[in-house]
Parts: structure tokens; C-alpha cells; sequence
């Protein structure tokens, strides 16, 4: 099957900047209708699911809670790794509660801070891994 795109609106579905071949590829992914022989716009489109994939984690791992606690400037670099480490040491807690009992920031801050990362993870939580036949 070959399928070529002339234009895509992407606004509402692509959190990670995902290409509009990508974000088809997923698509037809979803649907079970992709195969190894598919192509988009003359490009495999299982590599093109495959490069959606890992665009997809490296967004998923840049809204972990430390990252942004970080990128709203409540935290330091220095502060997560000291809560990681302390976490490491005494094997339980969450991150959160860790760094509030260090007073690296206030429960309010996590608090946002998770409701952020619940903001950014919704828009992850009906992609599955490719599975092409």
C-alpha cells in the first residue's frame, strides 16, 4: 500500500512534533493497517512509526516531575539529584514527597507540578508501540 499526504492538521493531536507522515504511520498502526510494505510519501512507514515511537519517550522522559520542577525554576539541577540519591538511599517515597521533606520546594509545587505532568502525559496515553503485521 502506498499512500501519499498532501497536508495534515496536527495541531490538536501532536504534543512531541511528531511529522505528518509520522503522525499517519501511527494511524494506520492504531487501526491495523500497517505493514512492512506500507509506504507514506515514499518513505516506510514502519520507520516512520518507529521514529514517532522514540520522539514520543524522549517527550514522555522530559515531563518526569524533577525536569519540570527545573524548567519553572523552583528546583536546581542540584536539589533533584540530592532527592534522587536520598531516594535511592531509603528505598521508598515518591520524588515529590522527598523533595518537599528536603524544603527544595512546597507541597503546592509538586502539586502543580504533577498536575502539569498529567497535563503533558494525557496526550501520550492512547499510544501504543507499533505492531505491523
Amino acid at each position: 500500500m502506498e499512500i501519499f499526504i498532501s497536508k495534515v492538521d496536527d495541531n490538536n493531536y501532536n504534543p512531541f512534533s511528531a511529522t505528518p507522515d509520522e503522525l499517519v504511520a501511527n494511524a494506520l498502526n492504531e487501526s491495523g493497517l500497517l505493514t512492512r510494505e506500507t509506504k507514506i510519501n515514499d518513505k516506510p512507514a514502519n520507520l516512520l512509526c518507529q521514529a514517532f515511537y522514540k520522539k514520543r519517550e524522549i517527550y514522555k522522559k522530559t515531563s518526569r516531575l524533577g525536569i519540570i520542577l527545573i524548567r519553572n525554576s523552583i528546583i536546581s539541577e542540584e536539589q533533584l539529584e540530592t532527592a534522587i540519591e536520598q531516594q535511592k538511599q531509603q528505598h521508598d517515597g515518591r520524588l515529590g514527597e522527598t523533595l518537599v521533606e528536603l524544603n527544595f520546594c512546597s507541597e503546592k509545587d509538586v502539586d502543580e507540578g504533577l498536575k502539569f505532568q498529567t497535563e503533558i502525559r494525557s496526550g501520550l496515553k492512547n499510544f501504543s508501540q507499533p505492531s505491523w503485521h
